[in-house]
C-alpha cells in the first residue's frame, strides 16, 4: 500500500495515460471533422480553432496523432473526397466543382486532384461514370 501512495504521489495524473484522455482526443477530432465537413469550402486551421475554442497547435497535434496526417492534407481530403462524391451524382462541369470544393481555380483543383488520385478530374470522371 505504501509503495501505491509512492508512486501516485511521484506522477502527476497527466503522467498517467487514461482512457479518458484518449477518448477527449478521439471526441475533438469527431468535432473536428465534423466542422471541417459542414464548413470545408472556407475552413482553415484559425478558422477551425477558434471554432472549437482550442489553440491551432493542438488542433493540428490531436489530428497528427488520430490520423497520422496534417491538417492541410486532412482538409485537401475532404474536399477531394466531396469532389468525388459530385462526380459520382451530377454532371456539373469540372468549374462547378472545383468552385463548390473550395479550390481557388480549376487547374489547382486538377493538380491537386490528379496528385492525389493519380488520375485527371476528366479521366476519373470517365471511368467513375454513373448514369444519371
Amino acid at each position: 500500500m505504501k509503495l501505491l501512495f509512492s508512486f501516485l504521489f511521484r506522477h502527476k495524473p497527466s503522467d498517467i495515460e487514461t482512457p479518458t484522455s484518449l477518448s477527449n482526443i478521439e471526441l475533438h477530432f469527431n468535432e473536428i471533422m465534423s466542422y471541417i465537413r459542414k464548413d470545408f469550402r472556407s475552413a482553415t486551421l484559425t478558422s477551425t480553432a477558434e471554432h472549437m475554442h482550442l489553440s491551432k497547435q493542438y488542433i493540428c497535434r490531436i489530428i497528427q496523432q488520430v490520423s497520422g496526417i496534417n491538417f492541410s492534407k486532412l482538409l485537401f481530403d475532404v474536399k477531394l473526397k466531396k469532389a468525388v462524391q459530385y462526380f459520382k451524382e451530377s454532371k456539373l462541369k469540372l468549374e462547378e466543382i472545383a468552385d463548390l470544393t473550395g479550390f481557388s481555380d480549376v487547374s489547382h483543383f486538377s493538380r491537386t486532384f490528379k496528385s492525389h488520385f493519380g488520375l485527371t478530374p476528366s479521366k476519373y470522371r470517365a471511368q467513375h461514370k454513373v448514369e444519371l
